[in-house]
Order: structure tokens, then C-alpha cells, then sequence
């Protein structure tokens, strides 16, 4: 049975926690945009990241998340999906491509680390990324199961 997207985020939430955000040199807040957290959701949440629940920040998305004017003046010609991929979809991908480094809560911040709500760490994690990122000086890193070209000097795997 596949979890709900709830279940995945909560079970993530947990598992990041665990794995990662208890150790004592990695201890960074985590952000998480939604716009359908009950109060039940947000307790829960709160457990799944217990005893370092301090450091989770819930925030509802906010105007920057919503449809760009040119897709709402179209209304019902938008197709509600492109190649499989529903409205929400596209503006989540939307959303990580820019508009996310735009929000307050986020300036104060050099390095971002993007989880999907079904990114599952397994494990205790080998090194902090965002440590190995900032070492090299880098713009952007990545985690990957298989081998990935790099892609320009700016950018390196993050060595989890």
C-alpha cells in the first residue's frame, strides 16, 4: 500500500531527524511550504521530529505560489495535466525553480537543502552536505545513487 503524501512527509520528516538533524553539527532548522497541514498534521509533524522539534518551521505557501496571471486569465484552457503531470505539479516545479529563494524566512540563509516529501534518508548520513558544499565553495550539490557528470565548477556533489 502506498502511503499518502502525509505519511511520506511525516515518515521523511522522521527519518531526517534521526539520521541527520540530531547530531550535534548539523542541527538546521527545516522549512516546509504546505497548503493542507490540519492542526492534526502539524502535531504529528511535531512528534515525527521530536525531541528537536524547536527546529521545524511550518509555513503555509504563500502569493508566490500561486498561478502566474497569465495561466489564471486562461482558465480552462490550461490542460489539467501535461504529459501526466497535474497543475499542482507544475507549479511546484515552478515554484523550486526561483520563486522559493525569494522567500523571507530563506534570505537568511547562504545554502538550501531541498527534500521531496518521499526523499527517505536510510541511514546515519557519512558527512554533512551542506559542510561539503560550502568547503568547495560551491553553488549547487546534489545526492545521487549513480554516477552524475559534473556540470561546471560551481557545482558538487554533496558527499552524504
Amino acid at each position: 500500500m502506498r502511503p499518502t503524501p502525509f505519511r511520506a512527509k511525516r515518515r521523511s520528516i522522521a527519518l531526517l531527524f534521526k539520521y541527520f538533524n540530531a547530531r550535534q553539527d548539523a542541527r538546521y532548522p527545516v522549512y516546509i511550504y504546505h497548503d493542507y497541514l490540519t492542526p492534526v498534521h502539524v502535531s504529528r509533524l511535531a512528534a515525527a521530529a521530536a525531541p528537536h522539534d524547536d527546529l521545524l518551521r511550518l509555513l503555509p505557501l504563500g502569493p508566490v505560489f500561486n498561478s502566474p496571471k497569465k495561466v489564471t486569465e486562461l482558465g480552462e484552457k490550461v490542460p489539467k495535466a501535461v504529459r501526466g503531470y497535474g497543475l499542482g505539479y507544475r507549479h511546484m516545479c515552478r515554484y523550486f525553480c526561483g520563486p522559493i529563494f525569494a522567500e523571507a524566512e530563506l534570505q537568511q540563509f547562504e545554502y538550501i537543502w531541498r527534500l521531496d516529501s518521499d526523499s527517505f534518508l536510510l541511514g546515519p548520513a557519512a558527512a554533512d552536505p551542506i559542510q561539503s558544499v560550502a568547503a568547495r565553495n560551491a553553488t549547487y550539490g546534489w545526492i545521487h545513487a549513480y554516477r552524475d557528470e559534473q556540470a561546471g565548477a560551481d557545482i558538487a556533489p554533496a558527499d552524504l
